[in-house]
């Protein structure tokens, strides 16, 4: 064996479980999983000389694959994007701007959290999410504690949906998330916790939940949620 073939596996394992990684607990994992069923059984009836089965299997994969790229272009964007070394040098200022206002931030969710008032709040990070949220108004104004309590009191205009924080500013309030689709989600999470899930799943981005319920904050981040019971980790999952 040579060390090119080494070289070769080892980069192919790396893209491998990188695209797993991104694409767990999705939709496209599914189709993917689906997509990998019928490989097998093309390749079984074509070695069983079923050649009327293996070609008619053979020009079905063919029309999946161009469904696929239209049914999922989002998520090929995303993970073309993240293969993108340049979205480091691009998301760094995007970032710094971020974390200087964020312990206002932060104390002003774990106020809405003893008030009992819900709210989900999403952190931009180097993936753009133009494609993920949805139907938002626009604001881009300076971010305050008085800012974020009137968007998410309740029966406010804005109060239901998120509001995304980019570049040091909210730049949209009442957007509508991709809900997660993962069936090992607790059953007590609602449609905020849901819709965190789903965009940390498409994304980079971190997504900070208000329960009304419960009055507790959790953070979403790459598809898992947890309760924060005090913002000191929270920094750590921004900069990571």
């Amino acid at each position: 064996m040579r060390i090119q073939d080494v070289a070769d596996i080892l980069i192919m394992t790396l893209l491998l479980y990188q695209l797993y990684s991104w694409f767990r607990r999705t939709r496209a994992m599914q189709v993917l999983l689906g997509l990998g069923v019928v490989t097998v059984i093309y390749f079984v009836t074509r070695f069983l000389g079923l050649y009327m089965t293996s070609w008619i299997l053979q020009e079905l994969g063919t029309v999946l694959i161009v469904l696929i790229i239209v049914v999922f272009q989002a998520e090929i964007r995303q993970a073309l994007y993240r293969f993108s070394l340049m979205r480091h040098f691009f998301g760094s200022r995007q970032e710094s701007q971020q974390l200087s206002r964020f312990q206002e931030i932060v104390d002003t969710l774990f106020g809405l959290a003893k008030k009992r008032t819900g709210a989900i709040v999403v952190f931009q990070r180097s993936e753009s999410l133009v494609d993920q949220m949805l139907n938002g108004v626009s604001l881009n104004c300076e971010i305050t504690p008085q800012i974020l309590e009137a968007i998410f009191y309740d029966g406010a205009p804005l109060h239901d949906g998120a509001a995304l924080i980019r570049e040091g500013k909210v730049a949209l309030a009442s957007c509508h998330l991709p809900l997660s689709q993962n069936p090992e989600i607790p059953q007590f999470y609602g449609t905020r916790h849901r819709a965190a899930i789903g965009l940390s799943e498409r994304t980079d981005a971190v997504v900070a939940v208000v329960s009304e319920e419960r009055g507790e904050v959790s953070l979403a981040v790459g598809g898992n949620c947890t309760a924060s019971p005090r913002p000191g980790n929270w920094w750590r999952s921004l900069k990571s």
